[in-house]
């Protein structure tokens, strides 16, 4: 029923109003998942429930809602100025992940959504794209002031150009995060040194280059394409660790660094996807994959959801544990 479908207020992109209601009066509150009902494939640009596999691309490509600046956009409306159609979601569906990823959108994005359809008129196209900005809010960044990413940071003090070891963000074993990173409070908890409140780095979901999290890729050159930390089941992956493990380089983070975000959602993988990363370099041998796909493996967790059993069932070999540490 359209009353119980989640979107921003006012049908175009989520204000402080939806975010300082409470109780039935906040825009999430009909949703025991804590996010819009409706969400956008960011390859094909077909709309449907999100979090749920895309009817299109199939895969591990899921519906998700873009985040222009600070706001999300309505994904319903969307699907209708793109006309791409709605997959209806059921109203028996369940869910079993946490608070949905939004995926980060710009202008010169949401161009490539408009010409997507290579069938379009020019002036189809203007048009789509005259609809699509005035859905925009005058000024994605309006509701915060730029701050430094490092606590306590100050240039005149810090003595260094690139973020110090000490003040990296990441989970303490270094392979992922456990209860151990998020039960801890204040000075102890994982994300303290982060004013972000995110890892300090993150990894290209095309190239698999590392570096800082949410800046552009140096190698893809793409305004939208920027550095994510990857999730597998439940738990977020160490992306130095996983940079290291596949033989990369990081891109240091300069100390200096601000950010104007609210703390970006991690982009969810799979053991092929993990594949896919290992066979990005096609200058490896299959001995050298191999080895880099068992280093993957070996820094994954055992115990979380699903996860043995998406290895067993992908056909990747036996159940393993590491017993050592990247330092």
């Amino acid at each position: 029923m359209d009353e119980d479908v989640v979107r921003p207020s006012n049908h175009q992109y989520t204000t402080k109003e939806d975010r300082v209601e409470r109780g039935y009066n906040n825009w999430l509150y009909k949703s025991n998942a804590g996010h819009q009902t409706y969400g956008t494939c960011d390859i094909c640009f077909d709309s449907g429930p999100v979090m749920t596999i895309c009817r299109k691309c199939e895969h591990d490509q899921v519906y998700q809602v873009f985040q222009f600046g600070e706001v999300e956009l309505d994904s319903t409306t969307l699907a209708n100025i793109l006309e791409r159609g709605l997959k209806v979601q059921y109203a028996c569906q369940q869910y079993n992940w946490e608070r949905a990823p939004t995926r980060p959108v710009t202008v010169k994005f949401l161009q490539v959504a408009v010409g997507y359809a290579r069938i379009l008129t020019e002036e189809k196209r203007e048009q789509m794209f005259n609809n699509l900005y005035d859905m925009l809010p005058p000024d994605p960044r309006c509701w915060s002031t730029k701050k430094y990413i490092i606590r306590d940071y100050h240039p005149s003090t810090y003595e260094s150009e690139y973020i110090k070891d000490k003040d990296v963000v990441r989970p303490f074993n270094h392979k992922y995060t456990t209860s151990k990173d998020w039960g801890n409070r204040g000075v102890d908890h994982w994300l303290y040194r982060s004013m972000a409140m995110h890892q300090t780095y993150g990894t290209c979901d095309t190239c698999f280059d590392s570096g800082p999290v949410m800046a552009e890729c140096r190698f893809c050159n793409k305004e939208e394409q920027v550095y994510q930390v990857f999730m597998f089941g439940n738990v977020e992956l160490d992306s130095s660790t996983f940079a290291k493990r596949l033989g990369r380089e990081v891109l240091q983070q300069e100390a200096n660094r601000e950010f104007y975000w609210k703390p970006p959602k991690a982009r969810s993988v799979t053991v092929p996807f993990l594949q896919t990363a290992v066979g990005f370099d096609r200058s490896i041998t299959e001995k050298e994959r191999e080895v880099f796909f068992n280093n993957l493996y070996e820094m994954l967790p055992t115990d979380t959801l699903g996860n043995k059993a998406l290895v067993e069932e992908e056909g990747m070999g036996s159940e393993k544990e590491s017993d050592s540490e990247d330092e």
